[in-house]
């Protein structure tokens, strides 16, 4: 059984909704010192997962045995469940080991509850098979700074290109077919410089570029802005996986045990090599 206060009902919705932007399906791993929630994109090129720790909540309980606890629910119900959230001023999240029954109960000040119950399939955790370790460049900053760039694209802009020099970070539109859509023939360019990061990480004596999907992008910069957490990004190269990660800043709420970890695919400058062979994930199985 998980139970929340109101200020972090508020951050496990603005969590499902960031899911509910990458995915359709939202998997949970319930174990004895944390919750999962994560999901895959159809394309398989984006990858999210946002664990709460047992300390996130007031009460957490995995029973006697700590069995981990699989399943998949879809994550567009799951929105329906933080509908008309004013007077609630508790959450119990309940998952059944025996039966397969994910229950959400609302406690309102009224005095009234709600309860609604979901019938979950069992399924197998994935994770993306890719190790932040391995990235050379890394950067960090405030997703305030972010938001207010990402303000000068339009909202129906599919992809960006991230261009890292030594000493500045460009983010442009990346447009195909300019010729045949003249909707896509604006090209915005924004650029920061590296003494505007929190953090800047980059060892490369020539320029990188990278391209990939703004939506995922948008995705966790709302929820690292909401949660008052800095943006980290990782990365390699063109053609290997951007790592996006909720970091704390000076504004965050230490007590708030909760992390983001977003796997995204770039571009491939070669046409010969498949965007989709970047993130390859693995089945995780309890022991």
């Amino acid at each position: 059984r998980r139970s929340s206060d109101l200020t972090r009902i508020k951050l496990l919705l603005k969590a499902i909704q960031t899911l509910s932007k990458i995915g359709k399906d939202l998997f949970v791993e319930a174990g004895s010192n944390k919750i999962v929630f994560r999901t895959l994109n159809d394309a398989k090129s984006a990858f999210l997962a946002i664990t709460f720790d047992a300390d996130f909540f007031e009460v957490y309980s995995s029973g006697e045995d700590d069995t981990v606890v699989k399943c998949k629910i879809p994550v567009k119900s799951t929105l329906a469940v933080f509908k008309n959230m004013q007077q609630v001023e508790r959450l119990v999240l309940r998952i059944d080991n025996e039966r397969p029954d994910l229950i959400f109960q609302l406690h309102c000040k009224s005095g009234m509850s709600k309860t609604h119950k979901f019938v979950y399939s069992d399924c197998e955790i994935f994770q993306a098979a890719f190790d932040r370790k391995d990235c050379k460049h890394s950067l960090r900053a405030s997703p305030k700074l972010l938001s207010h760039g990402m303000g000068n694209f339009p909202l129906n802009l599919e992809e960006v290109s991230l261009v890292v020099h030594h000493d500045t970070v460009k983010i442009k539109s990346h447009l195909d077919n300019v010729l045949s859509d003249a909707s896509k023939a604006m090209q915005t360019e924004l650029a920061i410089l590296a003494s505007d990061f929190e953090q800047f990480g980059v060892e490369a004596a020539s320029e990188i570029s990278l391209t990939f999907c703004l939506k995922e992008f948008r995705a966790i910069l709302s929820i690292c802005e909401f949660a008052e957490r800095d943006v980290g990004f990782y990365f390699q190269g063109p053609g290997r996986p951007i790592l996006f990660t909720a970091e704390h800043s000076e504004h965050a709420d230490t007590r708030t045990a909760f992390s983001v970890t977003l796997v995204v695919a770039t571009l491939v400058e070669d046409s010969a090599m498949e965007d989709d062979s970047q993130l390859s994930s693995s089945s995780s199985s309890s022991s």
